[in-house]
């Protein structure tokens, strides 16, 4: 996840995660939004299963 939120592997990290724009966020300002997902596919798929323990990072981690 910190790969694909830094710009450093070479995927559209657009289709996958998306960033929070405003700034009062508790934490870090590098939390992330879930996508609605209707189907199970995207429901188990590896970002979506993520987006909790990344958002709970503290930001000394990242």
């Amino acid at each position: 996840m910190y790969n694909i939120v830094n710009g450093t592997e070479k995927i559209d990290k657009e289709d996958l995660v998306l960033l929070t724009e405003d700034g009062r966020t508790r934490g870090h300002e590098k939390k992330i939004r879930m996508r609605q997902c209707v189907k199970d596919i995207g429901k188990y798929s590896f970002p979506h299963r993520t987006v909790d323990e990344w958002n709970a990072l503290i930001m000394k981690l990242l």
